[in-house]
């Protein structure tokens, strides 16, 4: 049964017919992809391998990307001969989307968890593009130390949610190094590009980036995220005023292209995920973009 349904998602999946239908069902029976591994690929010439019980690596597999609008906007906003950061690389897709447009350029992923570290070091190990690509089996943070990170247990079918944040209910607990960025990038004479989700410890690496940040100015994607800022003791606004003293400027991603638009607050934001960029590429984010074709394009990458 398990192989019929994952193909027939994948059927589906390809005619980019009802791909909100698609979303739902395919995480109502993720009960079923329990050790469920598949190899999918992705970008046109990048295979990765995914796991179906994660709620990130199903998105993957089964639609080509994960955050496909996001991705798209992303890849457009890279230049041939960037260098760019993953923080939070998790197993690796946003890794080897950038390493695929920055031809000449280079890849630096974090990832603080060994067992998402190993993942991540075997995917990128089945690129092409390896050769661009150096990993971090850390995390971003103001300072040198070692942390707890812990899984949540109404976070199990996603792997990439490991926090060093307050969790009341831990499934799994690691202890993972963690520095500042700054440190990292003393000697970079650039740095164009810094793609972030590390599930609320956002604020604490911005700081230890600061002067990289200030030196380098570099464009960001950044999730915002409520719950996991206030496991941190903080507010999104922090992070808001920190960019807005540093002279950025806000876009703010929604589901559709409609839904998606310039901001000049995180107050209302829950969840989302937002373009901090300054004036070298704020031109580049006012394409026209239509979110269904988006997908429709991710879809039929894979093979």
């Amino acid at each position: 049964m398990k192989n019929t349904l994952i193909f027939i998602f994948r059927l589906w999946a390809r005619t980019g017919v009802a791909l909100g239908w698609l979303y739902e069902y395919v995480d109502k029976y993720a009960y079923l992809f329990r050790n469920k591994k598949r190899f999918t690929q992705i970008l046109g010439d990048t295979q990765l391998e995914c796991d179906l019980h994660d709620h990130i690596q199903r998105q993957i597999y089964f639609f080509g990307a994960y955050e496909p609008i996001e991705s798209f906007l992303l890849h457009n906003l890279l230049e041939e001969n960037d260098v760019v950061v993953d923080a939070g690389a998790n197993i690796g897709f946003y890794t080897l989307l950038m390493a695929q447009k920055v031809k000449s350029g280079k890849v630096f992923g974090f990832e603080p968890v060994p067992k998402n570290f190993a993942t991540l070091k075997h995917n990128i190990s089945l690129s092409p593009h390896i050769h661009k690509i150096q990993l971090q089996n850390n995390g971003l943070w103001h300072e040198k130390d070692l942390l707890q990170f812990s899984l949540d247990e109404s976070m199990e079918d996603n792997v990439g949610s490991f926090t060093a944040g307050k969790v009341e209910h831990a499934l799994h607990r690691e202890s993972c190094a963690v520095f500042p960025l700054d440190e990292f990038c003393e000697s970079f004479a650039k740095l164009d590009f810094i793609k972030m989700d590390i599930e609320g410890a956002e604020l604490s690496a911005l700081k230890g980036a600061q002067k990289t940040i200030e030196r380098l100015r570099p464009q960001f994607m950044i999730e915002i995220n409520r719950k996991a800022c206030e496991r941190f003791g903080y507010s999104p606004d922090e992070i808001f005023l920190f960019f807005k003293k540093l002279g950025y400027q806000f876009f703010q991603v929604g589901d559709v292209a409609e839904r998606s638009r310039w901001i000049d607050s995180f107050s209302h934001i829950e969840q989302a995920n937002v373009f901090v960029v300054n004036e070298k590429r704020q031109q580049k984010i006012l394409q026209q973009w239509d979110s269904k074709e988006i997908k429709k394009h991710f879809i039929s990458l894979q093979h």
